[in-house]
């Protein structure tokens, strides 16, 4: 790519920053991860809708829960915010043996989250953790 290309692109982006816009996708699309403890990996990612035409994008933490035959269920939301996740990663951040997820955003109220997982694929308390 040539450098007046890539200085284009590096202006477009701050332009973006400076404007209140992100140009960024989340990093990680999607986590393979057990959430409802049956010992094979769900994938959970990020998936934006809007109620109407006209209305403001919503985004979803949503799950496709495995089974022990490898296929996936229906889509099922687990958590509702109003600014896209720039990062989702998994980890048992209680320690209580079950995979919790954490989340960066940007926005009206940037920080790092965690949804804790009760163990069955139900996100049972968020919390802010940094930001």
């Amino acid at each position: 790519m040539k450098k007046e290309t890539l200085i284009l692109i590096g202006i477009v982006a701050l332009v973006f920053t400076l404007a209140g816009c992100s140009v960024k996708e989340p990093k990680d699309k999607k986590v393979y991860v057990d959430l409802n403890g049956d010992g094979v990996k769900d994938i959970v990612y990020v998936w934006g809708e809007r109620e109407h035409w006209n209305a403001d994008t919503y985004y979803f933490i949503v799950a496709k829960l495995s089974n022990p035959e490898k296929t996936y269920g229906e889509r099922i939301h687990l958590l509702k915010l109003n600014t896209k996740p720039y990062e989702l990663k998994s980890m048992d951040f209680d320690d209580d043996g079950d995979q919790d997820l954490v989340f960066s955003v940007f926005g009206k109220n940037p920080g790092t989250f965690v949804a804790e997982n009760d163990g069955m694929g139900k996100i049972i308390n968020t919390r802010k953790i940094s930001g």
